[in-house]
């Protein structure tokens, strides 16, 4: 058998730089993982499905604070989005609560869902409310990771010689984590994000 040859200085240059970054990003998982991050005024665990859904039913109702703002609530919650009828729910508890009279379109809302004749008929599609908050946060962990170790978000070739792409790191960051994402999700999540809040043409 032939002696295995040591590796390149350019292959022991990616393997250094994809071991610091991987240990980066997986501390930085951990950190949004385990920690509460305010957002608008709320404490919230981003990676959390139900805080996920929280910030969406509290921006929601912000939303409602108008007339039409309301009625487009209503409307929604009528579809059968199920994050827009809890949001309106809650809103119709917080009227009852204070003792004070609830908007027009609220209090017919409120008539439907008593009616014992009304069929609720939820949607099925994917809930993108449900990871709002985890989305970003990838995109600012593959972010930050391209910053600090000069590296690309997108994989360019599969060479040893190459340094690893930032939405590899963070895929492996995650699994590592026990977050179970995979390389193609966090690819998913950098398209619709990434050069929106990082709008860098090598990117």
């Amino acid at each position: 058998m032939a002696p295995t040859l040591p590796p390149t200085f350019a292959e022991a240059q990616a393997s250094l730089i994809k071991t610091e970054a991987l240990a980066y990003a997986r501390e930085f998982v951990r950190m949004i993982r385990d920690q509460q991050i305010t957002f608008w005024g709320q404490p919230l665990h981003w990676f959390a499905r139900a805080d996920n859904r929280q910030f969406a039913r509290e921006r929601m109702k912000g939303a409602a604070s108008t007339p039409q703002g309301m009625m487009d609530l209503c409307n929604l919650a009528r579809t059968g989005w199920g994050l827009a009828d809890e949001a309106a729910r809650e809103l119709i508890i917080d009227y009852q609560h204070r003792g004070e009279d609830m908007p027009p379109t609220l209090v017919a809302y409120n008539m439907e869902i008593v009616d014992p004749r009304r069929v609720w008929r939820q949607l099925s599609a994917p809930k993108k409310e449900d990871r709002f908050l985890r989305d970003l946060a990838i995109t600012g962990i593959v972010g930050d990771v391209c910053r600090k170790f000069s590296l690309k978000p997108m994989r360019q070739r599969t060479s040893k010689r190459d340094r690893p792409s930032g939405r590899a790191i963070v895929a492996e960051a995650l699994q590592a984590e026990h977050m179970a994402l995979g390389e193609s999700a966090v690819v998913d999540v950098w398209r619709r994000y990434g050069r929106i809040a990082f709008p860098n043409p090598q990117q």
